[in-house]
């Protein structure tokens, strides 16, 4: 507990600037929405300030005090005349924000959330002008045995259209087969150099994923686009055991040609081999711990092309290879270990993780014990082990129930990857509007199934969150943080639109109910209605918070 506290108090000055950069542009933006509709109808704006508190900077022009204060978790534009009671001079009321017809007061309300929508629109289409990483549309590595393969596709078939229709993406890709089920398509596709058609029909199914509003949608069971990368798992006796080669090795480079798939392995190396004078150096990264990615050592080891006559070389993709026993878990108890390989379950051979999957959780309460079998180095050793209900949160943030024995794999594939730039401002402009909606959608939808229970709570973040997400996406880059600022304004729209008192969603639902009464509420029921949600904003406040000390201190 006291390391990590020390560790988060460490890593907190890194953080800072990132965080002052995003939280203050997206303040200022906000802020600048009320401030420019007030001006727009003759309101006197008296205090133009980003945080809250003791100003810090401040300096005045015209009837404004613009201001820095100490505490930038908001900010607020302070308005003549915002007080519910207060007597106005006549000759003033002009400029006083409650004196001014109910219409103008909702659309200064509403200027600062759409000002950080438009915000995020704005930095949508300079991303698309810049460039950011997209998913090739190039078919991954599949399953012999899979509808897609059975279909007509092969390993790395770049996708070029369906239908005559350009794609660009593998996203673009994958959207046009969810929304095609029972449907026909010609899929134009190139391989190795050369071009050929597939007719393919996605069939229907359930659509699994929380945060789309389509019950079902195509699919072609098996088709990805993940390739994986070069951590090798290492076959007992066969010449990559025996030149010191482990489970887990990433390679990094074979006589000095960096390695960036496993598929690149073999040809890299037997090309080395028989080509380059019977010898090879592979330069080689070895983990002691692959979640938080510590590595224990990176070396070289030397191999001489006499080992590999047979041309074989004894290593495999290492989704059967333990990358981690989680603590307490079933399979900490019985003994398995980080590296172990798992041979069968029950006598059932395994070829892959979800084969350890499926044979887990399809786990018959108060049955007998599975027996595992593992590879250990060169030895195999046979364990029994009861697999344990867990409550898991799913690929959408759902909460799953299904029995586990509490072990990852090393298994590290992700979709090859280009710059995708729009070539224009209009196609700039469409991407935009594109992720625009995309992201709205998507919070609105979070928010929706996290009060549906559907979801967990857990998934509120608070600025802790916040600051850490800006420091990873500061590092990577300008276009990652730009990105994750766009979806925080498209997330400070929609928060900013509930209707709770104190927040410009409760402003706007006070106005509304002013319009169709045709009066202003008393100024008691104001003062409970702001009184409430200042109770609700601090519980959501210290709820996130309490989200974000769990995820630090729980891991």
């Amino acid at each position: 507990m006291i390391d990590a506290f020390a560790s988060l108090l460490n890593q907190g000055f890194a953080y800072i600037v990132p965080m002052i950069v995003l939280l203050g542009l997206l303040i200022f933006v906000h802020e600048l929405g009320h401030f420019l509709a007030a001006k727009y109808f003759k309101v006197r704006v008296e205090v133009f300030s980003l945080g809250f508190g003791r100003k810090i900077l401040q300096f005045k022009k015209g009837d404004t005090q613009y201001c820095i204060s100490i505490l930038p978790l908001g900010g607020y534009v302070k308005m003549f005349g915002d007080e519910p009671g207060k007597e106005i001079p006549t000759q003033e009321k002009e400029y006083s924000f409650l004196h001014k017809p109910v219409g103008q007061r909702i659309v200064i309300a509403l200027a600062g959330p759409v000002m950080n929508l438009f915000f995020a629109g704005l930095l949508f289409h300079t991303i698309a002008v810049l460039g950011e990483k997209a998913p090739a549309p190039i078919v991954g590595e599949l399953a012999s045995n899979s509808q897609a393969h059975e279909l007509g596709f092969r390993n790395y078939d770049v996708i070029r259209s369906v239908n005559d229709h350009k794609i660009e993406t593998w996203t673009q890709f994958e959207n046009l087969v969810e929304t095609s089920a029972g449907q026909s398509l010609s899929v134009h596709i190139l391989r190795q150099g050369q071009p050929e058609t597939l007719e393919i029909t996605p069939i229907q199914v359930k659509n699994d994923n929380l945060f789309s509003t389509a019950e079902t949608i195509g699919r072609i069971k098996g088709l990805n686009s993940k390739i994986h990368l070069p951590f090798i798992g290492v076959a007992p006796g066969g010449p990559f055991a025996l030149a010191g080669f482990k489970n887990g090795d990433q390679i990094l480079s074979i006589n000095d040609q960096n390695i960036e798939w496993f598929k690149d392995i073999r040809p890299t190396l037997l090309e080395a081999l028989y080509n380059e004078g019977g010898a090879a150096t592979v330069k080689v990264k070895r983990y002691s711990d692959f979640r938080k990615g510590e590595v224990e050592k990176e070396f070289s080891i030397h191999l001489d092309g006499r080992d590999f006559t047979s041309g074989e070389l004894g290593i495999f993709i290492p989704e059967m290879v333990i990358g981690e026993v989680q603590k307490d878990s079933p399979a900490e108890k019985i003994g398995l270990q980080r590296l172990d390989t798992i041979v069968s379950i029950n006598g059932h051979e395994i070829h892959s993780f979800d084969d350890i999957l499926k044979n887990v959780s399809g786990y018959e309460p108060d049955g007998a014990p599975l027996k595992f079998e593992i590879h250990r180095g060169d030895q195999r050793q046979t364990f029994d082990i009861v697999p344990k209900m867990n409550s898991l949160e799913g690929e959408y943030g759902e909460i799953e129930n299904r029995f586990t024995v509490g072990v990852t794999p090393v298994l590290f594939s992700i979709p090859q990857s280009f710059t995708w730039k729009s070539p224009g401002f209009f196609h700039a402009t469409g991407r935009a509007l594109e992720q625009s909606w995309h992201w709205t959608k998507l919070t609105l939808l979070s928010f929706l199934r996290i009060v549906q229970n559907k979801v967990s709570s857990k998934n509120l973040s608070g600025f802790i969150s916040i600051g850490q997400v800006a420091h990873k996406s500061w590092q990577i880059g300008a276009v990652p943080f730009l990105k994750m600022m766009a979806v925080i304004s498209i997330n400070l729209f929609i928060l900013n639109l509930l209707p709770i008192p104190i927040l410009d969603g409760g402003h706007l639902l006070l106005f509304t109910l002013e319009a169709i009464k045709g009066a202003p509420l008393s100024l008691r029921k104001i003062e409970v209605a702001q009184q409430i949600g200042f109770l609700i904003i601090i519980f959501l406040m210290a709820f996130a918070l309490f989200n974000d000390f769990s995820r630090i201190f729980g891991s």
